[in-house]
């Protein structure tokens, strides 16, 4: 089986990354990609002359090729500053076009999802609009409760006047890797004339997605998840969906306003191209679990007790995310330090929450202790992390391990 162009090989044995799900490296065609629209092709892609008109033509290439590899059709993607904005501007967007329509918008999503969906429902919707929010609870693997989701739609919409429901639900999980099962949850969402939107950030360019099989009504990428650059994104809206601009301009339809990151947008499409033609394989994913599985296997070998967090099938887990909590008396902090030292990056969380003392909302939303949560280390990789790797980072894990507790 062919290597998945969407994993970076190490240039040198100087350290091991193992942070993947914070971000990747660009992969050397997107770098070349780029070059052009660095020293020739710098102009405005809103300018009238020739120069300009090809560089929106590479911008216009480049929302079909997104389009294409998620089975939307072009003018259903807009070009974002990533994520965050996307999902921002998803929940932002539906709201206040329901209020501009005399209808009462009602949020839905869980305790699990990405901060900012969580602060986004907290602070804009509950706290600045006022409006009905709920959070939905996930079982010990971060499954979301499809019961309680529908009960708390149900008892809305014959209590709430001129309601519409909207519910975002991440398609897998940032922290510890659960894969939601979004076709189910569309199926509801829509029973219900609700409109649902997915955090896919962890999900494109990985695994293969068809919006219209999920049946999600909009959906949420950023690049450098998969290998582009930082600070650029998009956001799927289907045909039909009706949301207000969170930025204004003429630019993305009048959708999305201010002048195109045109390097960002070619790298995206050039990243996401590459990651395509690994989905050839029979199993791209195949390497990926048989690291996991030999990850797991080598961390129970530990003298330690370590507890390894979702433990799910694979169809329903990324093999890419392991969420592993040290049930010894040290925090991850303190081992992501001595790891560091070591050469072995690796992250004691989500990137988001990673400048803040609190423990992980993801991880206590799944039963952990505050103690547990804040000893929990999160293991990201590609499919090019070799066995010797995974050795040096076991024993050097166990090193750590060994000296924080004596």
């Amino acid at each position: 089986m062919q290597k998945n162009p969407c994993s970076i090989k190490k240039a040198d044995n100087t350290f091991i990354y193992l942070d993947n799900a914070a971000t990747t490296k660009p992969t050397e065609e997107v770098i070349k990609a780029i070059q052009p629209f660095m020293q020739d092709m710098w102009q405005n892609p809103s300018s009238l002359y020739l120069s300009s008109k090809k560089v929106n033509a590479a911008i216009e290439q480049a929302r079909i090729d997104i389009a294409e590899f998620i089975g939307a059709t072009p003018h259903e993607i807009f070009f974002t500053s990533g994520g965050s904005e996307s999902n921002c501007w998803a929940i932002q967007g539906f709201c206040n076009h329901c209020l501009r329509e005399w209808t009462n918008p009602i949020v839905f999503t869980s305790k699990i999802e990405h901060k900012s969906i969580i602060e986004c429902v907290k602070n804009y919707c509950d706290k600045s609009m006022n409006l009905e929010t709920y959070f939905v609870d996930v079982d010990s693997d971060g499954y979301v409760d499809l019961e309680e989701l529908e009960d708390m739609i149900k008892d809305e919409i014959e209590s709430t006047f001129r309601c519409k429901p909207f519910v975002s639900i991440q398609l897998a999980n940032n922290e510890i890797g659960t894969i939601q099962p979004i076709k189910k949850i569309a199926e509801l969402v829509h029973k219900y004339g609700g409109v649902l939107h997915t955090d896919a950030t962890q999900v494109v360019g990985h695994l293969p997605i068809d919006v219209n099989e999920l049946d999600v009504d909009m959906l949420s990428a950023s690049a450098h998840k998969f290998n582009g650059l930082k600070g650029c994104g998009f956001l799927y809206i289907r045909d039909g969906v009706k949301i207000e601009p969170l930025i204004y301009g003429s630019q993305n339809d009048n959708m999305r306003g201010g002048t195109e990151n045109v390097i960002g947008i070619v790298a995206m499409a050039t990243a996401l191209k590459e990651c395509n033609t690994s989905f050839n394989d029979d199993s791209p994913n195949c390497k990926l679990i048989e690291i996991k599985k030999n990850l797991i296997n080598k961390l129970k070998e530990l003298p330690y007790n370590i507890q390894i967090n979702n433990i799910a099938p694979e169809s329903t887990n990324l093999p890419s995310i392991l969420s592993a909590t040290i049930l010894e008396n040290v925090t991850a902090e303190a081992v992501l330090y001595m790891l560091d030292s070591a050469g072995i990056q690796i992250s004691s969380g989500s990137a988001c929450n990673s400048r803040t003392n609190k423990p992980s909302y993801v991880l206590k939303a799944i039963g952990l202790s505050d103690w547990d949560s804040v000893r929990t280390i999160r293991i990201s990789f590609d499919e090019n992390l070799t066995e010797e790797d995974i050795d040096r980072f076991v024993l050097e894990l166990k090193k750590a391990i060994k000296i924080l507790i004596s």
